[in-house]
């Protein structure tokens, strides 16, 4: 058992299988975000799945989400268009990266540089899954 938290994946219908199988085992729940397109809900994966997510994205998967805080680690977004994946700080129940204030007042540079590219990340990856605000479900 390691360091465990919730991770809410999104990603197209045909793909779920392959993740299952990547990060092990099936989610505790899913829901439909539009047609063809699903969110994956664990209540508990070890290290927000991180090293199962990298792998997924390696292998081309397109998804986004978010992961909540752990002992060793806060919460966090993350996505992937299917070769890049990123993983950025956020705020408990916040899909947004943040980034740190430096002690001299200025925003930490790499971590808005990350923030940057979790967005284009994620909006690639819902362009990809034909995700547009009227397809969104609820």
């Amino acid at each position: 058992m390691g360091d465990r938290c919730s991770v809410s994946i999104t990603c197209r219908r045909e793909d779920m299988k392959r993740l299952y199988k990547i990060i092990g085992w099936d989610a505790d729940y899913e829901s439909e975000v539009c047609p063809g397109v699903v969110e994956l809900c664990y209540e508990q994966l070890n290290y927000a799945a991180h090293d199962e997510l990298t792998e997924a994205a390696g292998k081309g998967i397109v998804f986004y989400g978010s992961h909540g805080a752990g002992g060793d680690y806060p919460a966090g977004v993350f996505a992937s268009n299917g070769k890049r994946f990123m993983v950025c700080n956020a705020v408990d129940n916040c899909a947004a990266p943040v980034a740190a204030i430096e002690s001299d007042g200025e925003p930490c540079c790499q971590e808005l540089k990350d923030a940057l590219i979790y967005w284009r990340l994620r909006k690639r990856a819902e362009a990809w899954m034909g995700i547009t605000p009227k397809r969104k479900a609820g």
